[in-house]
């Protein structure tokens, strides 16, 4: 509805008045008759009969403009805006996780846990020396209880190992330089055996230097330390270290008479047994040995 310049009708409700479509003409056109009013009305006496003057005029347009911001404001909540609430505050209800990144949680996404408990699997080249055997798995070189004759205790490619530091090579005979280790089965059945351990060329004797055959080989024996009984008589077992020096590698084999085989021994469920590793090839560095159920 519209009204006259300088009248404000009377016995009409405030947010009609304020909801006037043409409140903001009226009130700043001069070109209205002020004895005419709007058809709108359906009872034209009730409206005054004198222009309002001065501070009173102003105190009309004053409220009408707060009742036009106030019922902006209504028709925008009425239109389900979803910015905000009846407070002002933001509706917590609309808000999507659009960054997850920030959010700490991203669905399907996640990487899968790591069960390994730092076990070797045999057939990789793994030089931690864990085992996913039942046996006291990993026997290394600052364990041994006993070494003796030309063993030396030294430091190879980061790891304490025992280098077998000789006049020459014991290619033919068992020789009496030995690491000792404990070892102990919680059950029965064939383990394999894994050697560790490299060559270091400056404690070799200068003409197998050049060799990939040579300072890569120890002789293995096991002894059932209750019977007293050989499990494994002393059997070469060697790691192919090509022509690297002082580089830790893994070996898996045996080798009888030139026929090499899996490294591996039979063991009884609460068997103690005593692990001999004798020194065979003049300049290889021992690291550890490790024993895997089969």
């Amino acid at each position: 509805m519209t009204f006259l310049y300088g009248y404000a009708p009377q016995n009409v409700p405030a947010y009609q008045l304020a909801a006037s479509s043409g409140m903001n003409t009226a009130a700043s056109s001069n070109s209205f008759n002020n004895n005419s009013i709007s058809s709108g009305f359906s009872n034209p006496s009730t409206l005054p009969t004198a222009p309002l003057q001065g501070d009173a005029f102003n105190a009309v347009g004053q409220i009408s403009q707060l009742l036009m911001t106030v019922m902006n404001l209504i028709l925008q909540i009425d239109n389900g805006s979803g910015a905000s609430n009846a407070n002002g505050a933001l509706d917590n209800s609309t808000v999507q996780d659009s960054n997850p990144s920030k959010s700490g949680r991203m669905k399907g996404n996640r990487k899968k846990k790591n069960n390994r408990t730092g076990a070797s699997n045999t057939s990789s080249n793994n030089n931690t020396g864990r085992s996913n055997g039942n046996a006291d798995n990993t026997l290394r070189a600052t364990e041994a209880n006993i070494a003796t004759g030309d063993w030396k205790r030294t430091t190879v490619d980061g790891q304490v190992v025992y280098l077998y530091d000789a006049a020459g090579s014991s290619y033919k005979n068992v020789s009496n330089s030995k690491l000792e280790f404990d070892l102990n089965a919680d059950s029965s059945g064939t383990y394999n055996i894994d050697l560790f351990g490299g060559r270091v060329k400056s404690a070799m004797n200068s003409d197998e230097r050049s060799r990939e055959d040579t300072g890569n080989d120890v002789y293995i024996s096991v002894i059932d330390k209750n019977t007293g009984r050989e499990v494994l008589s002393p059997t070469k077992m060697f790691v192919f270290l090509g022509h690297t020096d002082q580089e830790i590698r893994q070996g898996t084999k045996f080798d009888k008479n030139h026929v090499k085989s899996r490294a591996q021994v039979s063991l009884r469920a609460g068997g103690d047994y005593k692990v001999v590793v004798h020194g065979r090839s003049d300049g290889f560095a021992f690291s550890h040995l490790d024993f895997d159920k089969a």
